[in-house]
């Protein structure tokens, strides 16, 4: 059997992503109707998510309440950079107990401090995921 030149190159070389399954390839279009005011209300919140145009965010959407997303959780740059620095703290005692350093009493304050800052830190998310998830949290 006799492939052309263009198959040939494509088995021979080939590039790009490998084709998707029969079963994930997107070959259903659904149209909608909305109002003149829903279609503004979607297109600005595309626009929030940044998204460019409007389609791919409904999709991402539709997608998202089907299969179940895991809501994404915007912080402001101060939280994520007191976040990096607790981070960076925690890895610098690990680093330091694991390279056989020792635990020296005089380290034991920073350790008490670090385990606050953690323990505080895990119920400020619980908070904020709780809040982006609609329930009220104590």
């Amino acid at each position: 059997m006799q492939h052309n030149k263009k198959e040939q190159k494509n088995q021979e070389n080939p590039v790009g992503r490998p084709p998707k399954a029969p079963e994930d390839r997107k070959t259903v279009q659904l149209k909608i109707w909305v109002t003149p005011a829903e279609a503004t209300a979607i297109k600005q919140k595309a626009r929030e998510e940044g998204f460019k145009h409007s389609g791919p965010f409904m999709s991402k959407s539709i997608r998202d309440a089907v299969h179940g997303a895991t809501p994404i959780i915007k912080l402001d740059p101060v939280d994520m950079r007191n976040m990096s620095g607790i981070g960076n703290n925690l890895n610098q005692i690990a680093k330091h107990l694991n390279g056989g350093g020792g635990y020296h009493p005089e380290m034991h304050e920073d350790v008490l401090y670090a385990s606050g800052l953690v323990k505080k830190l895990g119920q400020d998310l619980y908070r904020l995921i709780a809040k982006h998830k609609g329930r009220a949290v104590k």
